[in-house]
């Protein structure tokens, strides 16, 4: 590996409700590219999550990761790829702002 890629980023249950409707989501995604990412990294990544108590889920509700194009379906360019998305509800338990009126 020449090149290590982190692509970070942290979601909403309601958006990814919204725009996909679906309803089951974990804490942390991590999403992969084909031929850009290392396995053992994953591993590394969901092991450290999970010993800290948080639901882990692959390329779900998010998938892939970024990759320069000039790389993009290219074998053996040294690059690694990793998306990590991080659910809202861990870092943000209550919502700053609310529709409702006081």
């Amino acid at each position: 590996m020449r090149c290590l890629i982190i692509d970070l980023h942290s979601f909403s249950d309601e958006t990814v409700n919204r725009l996909f409707g679906w309803t089951d989501f974990p804490d942390v995604c991590i999403g992969t590219e084909p031929d850009y990412y290392s396995e053992e990294l994953v591993q590394s990544i969901i092991h450290l999550c999970k010993g800290m108590g948080l639901s882990v889920a692959l390329n779900y509700s998010y998938r892939g990761s970024l990759v320069p194009n000039q790389y993009y379906g290219k074998k053996d360019t040294g690059i690694v790829s990793i998306m990590l998305e991080i659910n809202k509800r861990i870092t943000m338990p209550k919502p700053l702002f609310s529709n409702e009126r006081a």
